[in-house]
């Protein structure tokens, strides 16, 4: 049933999303609104600076209510505990920013019509992938821009805030407080960022100046989140491993993506398939390092309690011999010291 909501979700926020970002474009509101046909007609370079910032604040907005509808579905369909909760939200909302950040772009602003392209012709969603994707990456840089105002945002913990206010009127101050708090949004934060690398990655080779701007949206984020987790918000469960080890996973998915989207450009611009054929074949490579990737790494989430102990003993060992550095100690007594 959870699942089912979810698909819900996807086909109530693909149309809604579409429509938001039509509706924002300053081009659409000329033809319906006076005042910005009189605003354009006044300062024309309102156009650029609009269509280059709207675009991606409405979608940000739009897209930001989405990790609590996801918190919704899987506590009603879902062991309900929180770190459980924030990884189903965690890979649920990584879903929707590809989907509705990254693809929705390539579709444009006809939603049907493109859906008909892409079911009648089967390399109608390569061949979009290859226009729409690179004309669009100036969309993608502006878009970083705007993430790093809502990591500003984020810092004033305005939510929290309405929350307390919410709660104070129905229960105690103290209670309040306790339940404005509750919310932690680890699983969100991970898909964002990790979503930011992969428009990093994706990018890079079509417009390099896109890796600039994600460095300085991710230390804009290390310096809001750092203050707000280790200062503002309350101390959360040290769980922190299953979300980095799904933050890589993710990262190695965003490569997927840009490898079949390089070889989508190299083949709409070249004139032969060989060049595309040879870009395409690095996932030979790739796909059995992912699979193996997820193979080794597997034993982090059932370590056996023998692993434990013997790393448990190794790092007592190794911090005696540490000790023991501050006098003389003959080399092989250190390394048997080590081996015992």
């Amino acid at each position: 049933m959870g699942n089912v909501l979810l698909v819900i979700l996807f086909l109530i926020f693909l149309p809604i999303t579409v429509a938001i970002s039509s509706a924002a474009r300053l081009q659409t509101l000329v033809l319906h609104v006076d005042f910005f046909r009189r605003l354009v007609a006044a300062f024309p370079a309102v156009r650029a600076v609009w269509d280059g910032l709207m675009a991606s604040t409405t979608l940000s907005c739009t897209l930001a209510v989405v990790p609590s509808l996801l918190s919704w579905i899987y506590q009603c369909f879902h062991l309900n505990t929180g770190t459980r909760n924030q990884h189903y939200i965690q890979n649920g909302y990584f879903i929707f920013l590809v989907v509705f950040v990254l693809f929705v772009t390539a579709l444009g602003n006809s939603l049907l019509g493109a859906i008909y392209d892409v079911v009648a012709t089967h390399t109608s969603l390569i061949h979009r992938l290859a226009i729409n994707l690179p004309m669009a990456s100036h969309f993608y840089n502006t878009y970083l821009v705007v993430q790093t105002f809502s990591y500003a945002l984020e810092w004033l913990r305005i939510l929290p805030l309405l929350r307390f206010i919410s709660w104070r009127k129905v229960c105690h101050e103290d209670h309040a407080r306790e339940l404005s708090e509750d919310a932690n949004d680890i699983g969100a934060r991970s898909a964002v960022v990790s979503f930011h690398f992969i428009l990093a990655l994706v990018f890079s080779s079509i417009s390099p100046l896109i890796c600039i701007m994600a460095l300085i949206s991710f230390v804009f984020a290390r310096a809001f989140y750092g203050y707000l987790i280790m200062f503002a918000e309350p101390a959360a469960p040290d769980v922190g491993g299953k979300f980095w080890y799904t933050q890589l996973r993710h990262v190695q998915r965003g490569i997927f993506i840009y490898i079949v989207l390089m070889s989508a450009v190299v083949a709409h611009r070249s004139s032969s398939w060989i060049p595309s054929v040879v870009s395409l074949s690095s996932l030979l490579y790739f796909w059995p390092m992912y699979i193996e990737f997820g193979r080794l790494n597997q034993h982090w989430h059932n370590l056996p309690v023998e692993e434990l102990v013997r790393e448990r003993d190794l790092q007592s060992r190794k911090s005696h011999a540490s000790a023991c550095r501050g006098s003389y100690l003959q080399p092989e007594l250190e390394e048997n010291l080590l081996r015992c």
